[in-house]
């Protein structure tokens, strides 16, 4: 997507904290929502630099990370602040990374247990900014269908306008 906007990694934090006046709420419900999991690995899709990595795994210190996002300049700064042994913070790009899993919280941190942002019913509670030639949100339920169609059952945890947090889990 060659419009592509990259963020800068230092100043995102700032950035998102503005933006989205939510954030530290959203990040907080993920890190809750993972309370008395036993957690051998977390996946970030779209780790950034790592915020919400970085909550969850302080939560859970002996598990492993699978950091993944589009930026290299943003994996350098979560490679940086969350060194670990069993992890593995790398580049991805639009292909499939998660089959195979037998039990799994999910989620996906912007418009992609983490967090989505969802085309509301309400426009006014469109309040995430979105490049219109790279992000693709969906209505919540279509969201938790594709879930469902996938094996999970699925909780909505917490929304707050258009965001929300979903448990998702595939048992065995």
């Amino acid at each position: 997507m060659g419009g592509q906007f990259h963020f800068d990694p230092t100043t995102y934090l700032e950035l998102v904290t503005d933006e989205v006046p939510a954030y530290r709420r959203l990040q907080e419900t993920v890190e809750d929502a993972t309370v008395g999991l036993d957690v051998d690995r977390v996946l970030d899709l779209g780790t950034r630099t790592g915020e919400t990595a970085r909550a969850v795994l302080a939560r859970h210190p002996r598990a492993g990370l699978v950091g993944l996002d589009e930026s290299d300049d943003m994996l350098a700064v979560a490679r940086d602040t969350s060194p670990r042994s069993r992890s593995t913070i790398s580049t991805q790009r639009a292909r499939p990374i998660c089959s195979g899993a037998s039990r799994a919280r999910c989620g996906w941190v912007d418009a992609s247990c983490s967090a989505t942002s969802w085309c509301p019913s309400t426009p006014a509670d469109a309040i995430t900014p979105l490049d219109p030639e790279y992000d693709r949100p969906r209505p919540l339920r279509a969201q938790l269908d594709w879930l469902r169609d996938a094996g999970f059952t699925v909780e909505v945890i917490w929304t707050e306008r258009d965001l929300a947090v979903v448990a998702a889990d595939r048992p065995s």
